[in-house]
């Protein structure tokens, strides 16, 4: 399932601020191996649904992308990425 970020989003686990942490890059699309991830990001609105699959596996469910953060508008879209996309996911071309 295809789904697109609307907002830079680190995933907040025992990983959070370590070189392992998990980030995923407003603007680019993702690959997410998991139908549950897929409705995770979309139904908290940091993501939209790309393919038929993935808008299907969320119920249709179409949100509005919340404001980026201050914080993170300030870190700006050329801030590093300190980790690749975590395994279930494959980054594709946004």
């Amino acid at each position: 399932m295809r789904i697109k970020f609307t907002q830079d989003y680190v995933v907040d686990d025992h990983r959070k601020g370590t070189d392992a942490e998990e980030i995923y890059r407003s603007g680019k699309t993702y690959v997410v191996n998991s139908e549950a991830s897929a409705i995770h990001f979309v139904r908290r609105g940091v993501a939209v649904a790309v393919d038929k699959a993935a808008k299907q596996a969320a119920g249709g469910v179409e949100v509005a992308p919340k404001p980026v953060e201050p914080e993170a508008a300030e870190a700006g879209e050329d801030a590093p990425e300190t980790s690749g996309a975590p395994a279930n996911v494959a980054s594709t071309k946004g």
